[in-house]
């Protein structure tokens, strides 16, 4: 039997940039491979903001698991397109004979999916005989706005694997016409331990976490949410977003701050256990992405198992990746893109009732250990 690889891009903390989201998930499905007792070598490509240089280097993660960080060509910022195309070409030059000294025939690769390794993978299928594992939680092109040719490559590229980890069962529907092997992978099935109480000030506190993004509505309906909410609600807003996106998020929340009763605190971007904490201080987490967005349409919002491992109530939007799911009955539901029918969703939560959420994410862990040892 060969090694087992995992590339994407990943970073030890204060190593490389990384995005948070792919960060968690992958940390998530280190932490299962090494529960299902298998050896694993991370191969990260993550770089730097400022493009420079960096070579190889190599670290240990724990007993099973260690990591290799792969050289980085400098990056310019300049606009040149023919430069940047030429810096890209580089890249993967680059990232294809590191990646090929790196594989053997018979190893099994598993790559947290992403359009930067599309070509480089498809020629090294070409030179080596290893298993392809790909780790697909959502389909990039139904972000973007003309989507239509990424989408058809984004399709191709997904169809090189042998088998999958999809982060929906709607998403293994439409993307595994050849029926591989897969499993489910929602987000990270880890229950957190209790770091602090919930406030008790004798309001309902909700939380609204996430990447700030027009596109997805997410934390602009939060805040038109709260003014249809009274004052026995307090939302507390996690996260940021580009410079632009911030300048519209601080207009729109003087706004609802003066239009509603319901308390609003912006409390900036956390991570690790601050995080968690923010979270646990509230009762109620908001997925509010816009479903009528088409990338709703076959991927599992991330933020959802964070509220719930972290002991909270969620309310998301009526979609299908997420009540078909099998976490879909602990969920609490509204129709359309109505701040007002949020509102009513969140009203509609009993908050007495004994629901152990963090109980359900756990056995969603040990039953996603189990396939993924058998997938592997």
């Amino acid at each position: 039997m060969g090694k087992l690889f995992y590339l994407g891009h990943y970073s030890e903390p204060g190593k490389r940039s990384v995005f948070l989201t792919a960060q968690t998930m992958i940390d998530y499905v280190i932490g299962a491979i090494n529960e299902a007792d298998k050896e694993l070598t991370v191969i990260t490509a993550a770089s730097l903001p400022d493009g420079r240089k960096l070579d190889k280097e190599s670290s240990i993660i724990n007993e099973k698991t260690d990591i290799i960080y792969l050289a980085c060509a400098k990056r310019t910022a300049k606009k040149n397109i023919f430069l940047k195309l030429f810096q890209k070409i580089k890249q993967e030059r680059i990232l294809f004979n590191q990646l090929n000294e790196l594989i053997s025939d018979g190893d099994t690769l598993l790559v947290y999916h992403s359009l930067a390794f599309s070509r480089v993978l498809k020629k090294l299928r070409k030179k080596k005989k290893f298993t392809l594992v790909l780790q697909v939680c959502e389909i990039y092109a139904d972000a973007s706005v003309n989507n239509k040719i990424n989408r058809k490559k984004e399709l191709l590229q997904i169809s090189l694997a042998d088998k999958y980890i999809f982060s929906s069962s709607v998403l293994e529907k439409e993307l595994n016409t050849q029926k591989k092997p897969y499993t489910i992978c929602m987000g990270t099935y880890k229950s957190e331990p209790k770091l602090i109480e919930p406030i008790n000030d004798g309001k309902i506190h909700l939380v609204y976490s996430g990447t700030f993004n027009m596109n997805k509505g997410g934390v602009f309906n939060a805040l038109e949410t709260a003014k249809y909410l009274d004052n026995n609600y307090y939302l507390h807003i996690l996260g940021k977003g580009n410079s632009k996106i911030m300048a519209l998020f601080d207009r729109k929340a003087r706004e609802a701050v003066e239009l509603s009763d319901c308390t609003i605190s912006y409390e900036g971007y956390h991570s690790g256990d601050k995080y968690k904490a923010r979270l646990q201080r509230c009762k109620i987490g908001l997925s509010t992405q816009s479903p009528n967005a088409k990338f709703n349409n076959t991927s599992f919002p991330s933020k959802i198992l964070s509220y719930m491992s972290n002991g909270l109530r969620v309310v998301s939007a009526d979609i299908l990746p997420v009540k078909s799911s099998s976490l879909g009955k602990h969920i609490t539901y509204y129709s359309g893109d109505d701040p007002k029918a949020i509102a009513d969703a969140i009203r509609s939560i009993d908050l007495k009732s004994d629901i152990d959420l963090r109980a359900v994410v756990d056995e969603h862990n040990d039953a996603f250990v189990a396939d993924l040892k058998k997938l592997l």
